[in-house]
């Protein structure tokens, strides 16, 4: 053969080359097969621990962290579909968290003791492939126990959920049937305690309990502040004391306005009883009827033409500007004006008070009284109209006070409330938590397997057949390919 030449890889030569080894191939062939069946034959039988979790719709599927609640008024949830948390949990029930925990608490030794090196080298196998299958095993057997027990536990540890339910199946090998249940058991403890770890907030309580108590110590204080507020100003209901003072400060306002009215047209009826009080007499001539002469009017009349008759005697003998005849012409002076004024009061006439004046004067101080009563009624009616605005003032003031209270008590009591509701959930968490209470139930067997799982031998030994063949056939191949050239061919 050529080495520079292409090898032939028909079937017809590669026939020839295990007709010509056929030797070789026989008994490598047997070696194989028979390394495989000791093998196989010798390994201890497995034993299987199954379980089942059955995840329910609970509080730590639908409820929030009571902190949470409790802070906002408003939360929004991130929708969790079953898938999610059925996901969730295989996933931690296979974390390496929970593996150590697990080993740890079994001691390694004691998942190791009957677990023979062909089981382990069979997990180291699964893990790596070709070249690194010899790094792996020199840094495994380097390895602390406990770094091997974890590796063997995940290797033969299996959960998964199934399909279309609310089940997660947990399973674990070991060739020691006590120890599959120990293993599958102390996972599942552990989970548990995990699981209600996760779902409650630590502390919530005692932060809620505190919370509460200041809450509802400040709501008692509001409360108190606004009752006193309420006895201190006679107010019970600020929006209806505000009501009832702006209707009556509108009547007011109106009562006002006419009292006003009525007091011009007072005056102006007053100024006209003034004008035709002036117009009209207060007395007026009743009667009149002419009396008899009195008898001094006689005597006077007889002085006077005795002095008359003196006068003409004395004007003859003296003239005009002589004393005695002016002392004479005065006498008859006098006597004539005496004598014409008992003559009028001869006339006798009756006067009475003229009853239009005194109607008119009537009408004015009854007007006059009016006009003062309207003006005291218009300072009083304004009087009250201040001081209405002053309380009105106030009591907008007082309505910012009270509005202020009210905001205050809704918004302390709804916080709470809602701090009440969140301290009674976390109650229930907290209970829960003590009890070991939570949506998972475990459906898993009492007492450890009693049959190994079914090793497949016939299936095993088949694949060992087909392998060992397969292995003796691809040897000789490989000698015929390092003969040297100048070795003859047998055919």
């Amino acid at each position: 053969m050529n080495p520079s030449s292409e090898p032939d890889i028909s079937p017809t030569a590669i026939a020839r080359t295990l007709y010509r080894h056929r030797t070789k191939v026989i008994l490598l062939f047997l070696l194989f097969f028979a390394a495989f069946c000791a093998m196989v034959l010798s390994a201890k039988p497995l034993y299987r621990y199954e379980a089942k979790l059955f995840l329910r719709l609970g509080r730590e599927s639908v409820l929030l962290d009571p902190t949470v609640t409790a802070l906002q008024t408003q939360t929004l949830s991130m929708p969790t579909t079953r898938e999610n948390e059925l996901n969730s949990t295989v996933d931690l029930l296979t974390s390496r968290m929970l593996v150590e925990r697990l080993v740890d608490e079994l001691n390694p030794d004691s998942i190791l003791e009957n677990a023979p090196e062909s089981q382990q080298d069979v997990a180291r196998a699964s893990q790596s492939s070709g070249s690194n299958w010899l790094k792996s095993q020199l840094a495994f057997l380097s390895r602390p126990s406990r770094e091997k027990a974890i590796e063997f536990v995940e290797s033969r540890l299996d959960v998964s959920a199934v399909k279309n339910s609310n089940v997660i199946g947990i399973s674990f090998e070991h060739p020691s049937a006590e120890t599959t249940r120990l293993v599958v058991q102390k996972l599942i403890e552990l989970y548990m305690k995990e699981h209600l770890r996760i779902n409650r907030a630590p502390g919530a309580y005692d932060f809620l309990l505190k919370q509460t108590a200041a809450v509802q110590e400040q709501l008692a204080k509001t409360e108190a502040e606004w009752r006193d507020l309420k006895n201190e100003s006679g107010v019970a209901d600020v929006t209806e004391a505000k009501r009832l003072m702006i209707e009556s400060l509108d009547e007011l306002d109106d009562d006002l306005r006419i009292a006003q009215v009525e007091l011009s047209a007072s005056k102006g009826r007053l100024t006209l009883l003034q004008e035709k009080l002036q117009r009209i007499p207060e007395m007026r001539e009743t009667s009149r009827a002419d009396g008899q002469l009195a008898a001094g009017a006689d005597s006077i009349r007889g002085l006077l033409y005795a002095l008359e008759l003196k006068e003409k005697e004395l004007s003859a003998k003296y003239t005009d500007q002589h004393h005695l005849v002016k002392e004479v012409r005065k006498q008859v002076d006098d006597s004539r004006d005496l004598l014409a004024r008992e003559v009028e009061n001869r006339r006798e006439s009756t006067t009475s008070t003229n009853k239009v004046f005194e109607e008119t004067e009537l009408l004015l101080v009854k007007e006059e009284s009016e006009m003062k009563s309207f003006q005291a009624k218009i300072a009083a009616l304004t009087e009250q109209i201040e001081t209405t605005k002053c309380d009105l003032q106030k009591l907008n003031d007082l309505e910012l006070r009270f509005v202020q209270l009210e905001r205050d008590t809704r918004l302390q009591d709804s916080n709470y409330k809602r701090y009440s509701e969140s301290l009674e959930q976390a109650r229930i968490d907290q209970e829960l938590d003590l009890q070991r209470i939570s949506n998972i139930n475990v459906v898993q067997p009492d007492r450890a397997p009693d049959r190994p799982v079914d090793s497949k031998l016939l299936i095993k030994l088949v694949g060992g057949f087909l392998a060992s063949c397969l292995a003796s056939c691809l040897i000789a191949i490989g000698l015929e390919r390092l003969r040297p050239p100048f070795e003859p061919k047998n055919l």
